[in-house]
């Protein structure tokens, strides 16, 4: 990793990983390259996952607008992003993301609707500037979630 000058963030939390990349070098470069690094990153600990799994029971891998994966032993799950109204600023997002997933978990919902709540969170934070400046009402929410993926997000 050091050679992408990036940075592996990993969140223990209960026996989850989040694993996400952070390099600002990157924030600078063409669409093409940050392309290209995160797929590189997102091989490495593909490459791992297996190590990886022995220590926890869920491992997130999120690719940015390529969406998520959520790893357990029994099974994955890709997990679309919610196509944003908007992009004002990407402060935020992951964090985001990981509120609207451990959100989810707390509430002991199956891992795909988990992973989908963390991308819709994200979609909140994506489409305004700033990292507090979005809002939402549960019952908002749920429509969208509704509207995104079908089905009724039970909170």
């Amino acid at each position: 990793m050091d050679r992408f000058k990036s940075t592996l963030i990993g969140l223990m939390l209960g026996g989850m990983l989040l694993a996400a990349w952070s390099s600002p070098a990157v924030a600078q470069q063409d669409k093409e390259r940050k392309t290209k690094e995160t797929v590189a990153m997102s091989q490495q600990v593909y490459e791992k996952l297996a190590e990886i799994q022995e220590l926890i029971e869920v491992v997130i891998v999120t690719c940015g607008e390529r969406g998520s994966t959520v790893h357990t032993a029994e099974d994955a799950w890709e997990i679309p992003i919610v196509p944003p109204r908007r992009i004002a600023d990407p402060t935020g997002v992951g964090d985001a993301y990981r509120a609207g997933f451990i959100t989810g978990m707390c509430q002991g919902l199956p891992w795909d609707v988990v992973g989908r709540m963390g991308s819709l969170a994200a979609a909140y934070v994506l489409e305004e500037h700033g990292t507090q400046r979005h809002h939402y009402s549960l019952d908002g929410f749920r429509e969208r979630y509704r509207e995104t993926f079908g089905g009724e997000l039970n909170l």
